[in-house]
């Protein structure tokens, strides 16, 4: 119903030709590189000299010599009927695509091979030309227009219709496809910020929590040190050299403490962080 629609809109829209001449009339420039490529294709295998002439725009059209022209025609009438209706025909490598919407269809014109099977009397079998022409329409779910009651050459209206229609659903498709990739990277975005969050949330809770550890060890080295202290004054052993050392913890103790961190001469902030890992590895 809706392939319908469109197809009266189109034929009832007023400058538009759907009649396929019998020759060539100002042909579309992608007809002209096609024409002059085979042509000199065709120089170049019969005189077998020159180089191999280079496929640029080149349109898929795979039929026998005896229908080129017809399939030239039709191709040009729809080529520029499309281009009236605002879309376009482009070729990339050996595939041309419609351009509706801004989405690329895939078409082409071949003929219908028919099969001959003569191996019993000569013990080939061959594929003959059969004069019908099928005009095909995307790639995998493709749709063709053929050859029948009707030719093709009546069915041009119905050939753009169709590929609108297809346009207009691919376009659908890209669009939804779009909001869909858009939403999957929102999310993406929003994990990727909760998990990012989360993992300064947790160093700053391990750093909080070493930090805690270090004021733990620092008062009991403090107390270590007053316990030694007392004991040292109580057995009447205060010595130079306790003194120096009782001094020299006292540095390190505020040095580690991270209430103070004080300085130290030769310990950094590496030590601070490891030296309680290193000295449970000794310990287990």
């Amino acid at each position: 119903a809706i392939i319908k629609r469109i197809t009266k809109e189109i034929e009832s829209t007023s400058g538009l030709s759907f009649t396929v001449n019998n020759r060539l009339t100002k042909p579309d420039k992608l007809i002209t590189s096609t024409l002059n490529f085979y042509q000199s294709l065709k120089r170049y295998r019969k005189t077998n000299q020159g180089g191999y002439p280079n496929r640029i725009d080149v349109l898929n059209i795979d039929v026998s010599e005896d229908n080129e022209h017809r399939a030239y025609l039709i191709m040009d009438t729809i080529i520029k009927l499309l281009r009236v209706r605002h879309h376009d025909v482009i070729v990339r490598y050996r595939d041309t695509f419609a351009v509706i919407q801004g989405e690329e269809i895939k078409i082409r014109i071949r003929e219908k091979q028919n099969f001959l099977d003569t191996r019993e009397t000569l013990g080939k079998a061959f594929n003959l030309n059969s004069g019908e022409l099928i005009f095909v329409i995307g790639d995998y779910n493709k749709k063709e227009f053929r050859d029948g009651a009707e030719k093709l050459e009546n069915k041009i209206s119905s050939i753009v219709a169709y590929l609108e229609y297809q346009g207009n659903i691919k376009k659908d498709e890209r669009i939804k496809w779009e909001i869909r990739r858009k939403e999957e990277e929102r999310q993406e975005q929003i994990r990727r910020e909760f998990k990012e969050r989360q993992d300064k949330e947790v160093k700053e809770f391990k750093n909080l929590f070493l930090q805690a550890i270090r004021l733990h060890q620092a008062n009991i080295l403090r107390t270590y040190i007053q316990t030694v202290d007392s004991n040292m004054i109580k057995n009447g052993k205060l010595t130079e050299d306790y003194t120096r050392w009782k001094a020299w913890a006292e540095i390190k103790i505020s040095w580690y403490d991270p209430l103070i961190n004080g300085a130290d001469p030769l310990l950094s902030n590496y030590h601070k962080t490891n030296i309680f890992k290193e000295l449970l590895k000794e310990w287990q």
